[in-house]
C-alpha cells in the first residue's frame, strides 16, 4: 500500500499498514458477530491492532519519522522494511493532535484505553472475570471510534488505492455491523447529536439503520455504516431494500415506479413515498442533492407523467408539456 510522506517526508512508501489495519477491522467485526468466548478474545485483539495501525497510517501522512519511537531515526531502507520500533497508540494520538490538529475528546480516549486494557489481558493473561456483555460494549465502542476515524481522518485525501481498499472493506463489513446489536446501540447513541442536525433522516438501504441523511446539495450518506454511493444508485437501492420495489421485477406491474428526475438537480434520484426513520411522511426526496418536498407540493404531470411543482396551480403540467401545449395553440 502506498502512503505519501507529506510535509517533505518519504514519498511512495510501500507499506501494508492500511491493508493490515482494515484486515484486523474486518476480523474484529466478524468475531464480535459470533460472540462466543474465543471470538470475543480475538475481537478485542484484532480491534486494537486495527486502531493502532490505522492511526499510525494517518500520522505517517504528516511525516514518516513521526511513527518512529527510537531517538535515532532509522534509514529510509529500514523504514521500508519495517525494521524499526514504532510508537504506541497513545503516543500516535498525541502526535496527531500536535502536528495535524486531530483531537480526540477525553471520553473517547478513555474508551480507546479500555480496548487496550482488554487487549493486554487477552494477549498476556485471559478474559476470565470479564462478562461477555462488558467485552462486547468495550469492543463496540472501540469499533465506533475506528469507523469515525476512518471516515473523518483516513478516507479523506487517501490515495486512490487506499480509498478503494477502504470502500471495499466497509462494503464487506456493513452487513455484519448491522447485525451486531450492541454495536448498533452504542454507535447510534453516539450519532444522535449529528443526526439531529438534519431535517430528514431515513432508513439506510445498506445497513437498515435510521441514519441515512440528505445533506443539502450532496448525495445521501449513512452516518452509521458510512454508505455513500452515487445519488442515483442510492435511490435504486432504497427503492429495492426499503420500499421493496424493483425496477425489473415482474411484480412491478400495477405499482408505480417511485424514482423520477429531480426538479432541483435533474438526477434520476427523486423518490416518491418517502418516510423518515421514525415513520413520519416526507413525500418526495432526492438522493443526489438533498432536495425534498411534501406530497402536496408535487403533482404528476398529466402530459408525460413526471413530477412537477404543484404550487403553480392550474392543470398539473411540467414546463416542457406546458410549452408544447402553448405552441400548439
Amino acid at each position: 500500500m502506498t502512503l505519501s510522506g507529506g510535509g517533505g517526508g518519504l514519498k511512495d512508501v510501500k507499506w501494508g499498514v492500511v491493508n493490515n489495519g482494515l484486515d484486523f477491522l474486518e476480523s474484529s467485526v466478524h468475531h464480535l458477530a459470533i460472540s462466543d468466548n474465543r471470538s470475543l478474545k480475538y475481537a478485542a485483539l484484532h480491534l486494537f491492532a486495527s486502531m493502532e495501525t490505522l492511526v499510525k497510517a494517518r500520522l505517517a501522512r504528516e511525516h514518516w519519522t513521526l511513527v518512529v519511537a527510537d531517538a535515532n531515526v532509522p534509514t529510509r531502507a529500514a523504514f521500508r522494511s519495517g525494521d524499526f520500533k514504532s510508537i504506541s497508540l497513545g503516543q500516535a494520538l498525541q502526535r496527531l493532535a500536535s502536528v495535524a490538529d486531530v483531537t480526540i475528546d477525553s471520553k473517547t480516549v478513555g474508551r480507546i484505553k479500555d480496548v487496550e486494557k482488554l487487549r493486554n489481558r487477552a494477549a498476556h493473561f485471559s478474559l476470565s472475570g470479564e462478562t461477555p456483555e462488558r467485552v462486547k460494549v468495550v469492543v463496540a465502542r472501540g469499533l465506533d471510534f475506528t469507523l469515525h476515524f476512518i471516515e473523518k481522518e483516513l478516507r479523506p485525501e487517501a490515495p486512490t488505492g487506499e480509498a478503494r481498499l477502504i470502500d471495499e472493506t466497509l462494503e464487506r463489513v456493513r452487513d455484519a455491523i448491522g447485525r451486531i446489536q450492541v454495536l448498533v446501540e452504542e454507535r447510534m447513541k453516539s450519532l444522535q447529536a449529528n443526526l439531529a442536525a438534519y431535517s430528514i433522516v431515513l432508513d439506510c438501504p445498506a445497513c437498515r439503520q435510521g441514519s441515512l441523511v440528505l445533506p443539502s446539495g450532496q448525495a445521501a450518506r449513512c452516518l452509521y455504516c458510512l454508505y455513500n454511493p452515487d445519488g442515483e444508485v442510492c435511490a435504486e437501492e432504497y427503492s429495492a431494500s426499503i420500499l421493496e420495489i424493483f425496477r425489473h421485477s415482474p411484480t412491478l406491474e400495477g405499482v408505480d415506479w417511485p424514482i423520477y428526475s429531480c426538479l432541483n438537480c435533474g438526477a434520476e434520484a427523486f423518490v416518491n413515498h418517502i418516510y423518515t426513520a421514525s415513520q413520519e411522511e416526507v413525500g418526495w426526496a432526492c438522493f443526489a442533492c438533498g432536495y425534498y418536498a411534501s406530497t402536496t407540493e408535487i403533482e404528476i404531470c398529466s402530459g408525460c407523467g413526471s413530477p412537477t411543482d404543484a404550487t403553480r396551480g392550474g392543470v398539473p403540467l411540467c414546463g416542457d408539456c406546458a410549452a408544447a401545449k402553448f405552441e400548439r395553440f
